[in-house]
């Protein structure tokens, strides 16, 4: 009798093992695609990342054809220091700062700028647009912005950014490119800096001589810079008056 229970104690083991690696087999399926989908995840963004790598230029070996030498940088940054004791006169006067002194330099973290650069390419390709640059525009914070309920940069001049568009252009009655900035509204429809604030086409500088119309498109850049879809960026840090000029 007990030869019999034996073999049956290991039949009844062998079916216990079998149902058991039946159920594992059933748990770890639901985690496979788990795995599966955090994988896709994880290359689309490298892939995003080796895009915007080669867009960077960091796959290339040879320097950028706009790199400019110390001694030039040197020469740029002092022969701006007039002008810029004229603006820190200017606006220290307007605003009553004695102490005021104008921004010199504007700082955007590295990590910032991959960020800002991705988020332009893949809410761009959700309009289906293709992004062929990024145009800088110099502004200034009007004389009651607060930032953090501070009013150190009230006054001062700063940047604003987009990604721009190829279009071709009449000017002088001979067609060229120019890459325009812009932005998306609430349904991810392009909108040009030249027809919501009145950029100029080529240059993107703003036309001074249309103010009921810059008044009207400022309003209008500001409802859209509200939404989610906006795509212009501006800087984070100044300096002064985060730090010394340098």
């Amino acid at each position: 009798m007990k030869k019999l229970l034996l073999p049956m104690r290991l039949y009844s083991l062998a079916a216990l093992m079998l149902i058991s690696l039946g159920a594992c087999n059933q748990d770890t399926s639901g985690n496979d695609a788990v795995i599966k989908k955090y994988k896709e995840k994880i290359e689309a963004q490298q892939q995003e990342i080796a895009r915007l790598k080669e867009a960077l230029g960091e796959n290339r070996k040879e320097p950028p054809s706009n790199i400019i030498s110390l001694e030039q940088a040197e020469k740029m940054y002092h022969l701006y220091s007039p002008r810029s004791k004229k603006i820190s006169k200017e606006v220290a006067n307007r605003l009553d700062k004695p102490d005021f002194k104008a921004t010199r330099s504007l700082y955007y973290k590295l990590d910032d700028l991959y960020h800002y650069l991705g988020y332009i390419r893949r809410q761009s390709k959700k309009a289906n647009i293709t992004p062929s640059g990024v145009r800088f525009y110099f502004g200034i914070y009007s004389d009651d912005y607060k930032r953090h309920k501070k009013d150190d940069y009230a006054g001062r001049q700063s940047l604003f950014f987009t990604p721009t568009v190829e279009k071709k252009i009449t000017v002088n009655g001979e067609e060229e490119i120019a890459h325009l900035g812009y932005t998306l509204d609430d349904n991810f429809k392009m909108v040009l800096l030249k027809d919501a604030i009145g950029t100029d086409n080529r240059t993107g500088a703003i036309h001074t001589s249309h103010s009921n119309k810059q008044a009207a498109s400022f309003f209008k850049l500001r409802t859209l810079s509200r939404n989610s879809n906006s795509l212009i960026g501006n800087e984070l840090n100044g300096s002064p008056p985060r730090g010394n000029s340098n």
